[in-house]
């Protein structure tokens, strides 16, 4: 019986000492959260980063790459980007377009710099807007190689061009019987998302002048299932909705 009283007193123990440190640490929580610094600094060293926007594009007359940089400081954000210096560099850059057919190099072209297209009022400066161009005629068949010089840093991207593609079965007219407007699309090669625009021409005829115009319908994006091109794309759009889109999109003209 002895035993049994000194057991059932150790148990007891036991069982208030771990209950009691459970308590001490429950209650030393708010101490060691209390301690914690708040102080949170989020800047790191400055560190040049260069942002560069393109799109090559063979049917475009002219190709346009634009350079700009990343920007950091205390402050106002919305107030340094409205400083055409936080945005844009202030040293000569080079810019060139290497083009490569078969891993073989065939000419060079230099771009020059351009600000003769304004840009529109927003968040980012727009008093000054410099950009880079090229007005040469460039290759469906050719990779090309962009390398940009800033002081001694490099920045280069390398792209494929996509092909020529063609339509198919496409019906001469649109009918007000038809359920669908269909016409088949040959993807070309390195495409992989694929949207079909119907572009509409139309006359307004006046008393004194005719005058043509259009509206663009945009279709659904098609994926490819491979960017080897050659792939057959079945576009169906239904004929309601074509006749319902040109109805909103074409306001009427007393004058016409």
């Amino acid at each position: 019986m002895k035993k049994l009283h000194h057991l059932l007193h150790y148990i007891s123990m036991r069982y208030i000492t771990s209950s009691f440190t459970k308590l001490m640490l429950v209650l030393s929580l708010p101490i060691i959260f209390y301690q914690c610094n708040n102080d949170l600094d989020i800047f790191d060293r400055w560190k040049d980063n260069t942002i560069v926007y393109g799109l090559l594009n063979a049917n475009d007359s002219l190709q346009i790459i634009r350079v700009s940089k990343s920007f950091l400081g205390e402050g106002n954000a919305y107030q340094m980007a409205q400083i055409a210096d936080s945005i844009y560099y202030q040293k000569p850059i080079t810019v060139k377009l290497e083009e490569w057919i078969n891993g073989n190099l065939q000419r060079t072209i230099n771009l020059q710099k351009d600000s003769s297209i304004a840009r529109d009022s927003g968040v980012f400066a727009y008093q000054k807007n410099y950009y880079f161009v090229t007005n040469a005629t460039l290759n469906t068949d050719a990779k090309y190689k962009l390398k940009i010089q800033i002081d001694d840093k490099t920045v280069s991207s390398e792209t494929n061009m996509i092909g020529n593609f063609s339509l198919q079965n496409v019906p001469p007219q649109i009918s007000f019987t038809s359920t669908y407007f269909k016409f088949n699309i040959k993807t070309p090669a390195n495409a992989r998302l694929i949207q079909p625009v119907l572009r509409f021409f139309y006359y307004e005829l006046t008393a004194t002048d005719t005058t043509k115009h259009h509206i663009d319908i945009k279709l659904n994006i098609f994926t490819t299932n491979t960017t080897y091109g050659n792939e057959i794309i079945n576009v169906e759009y239904p004929s309601v909705s074509f006749f319902e889109t040109v109805k909103n999109r074409i306001k009427p003209n007393n004058q016409v």
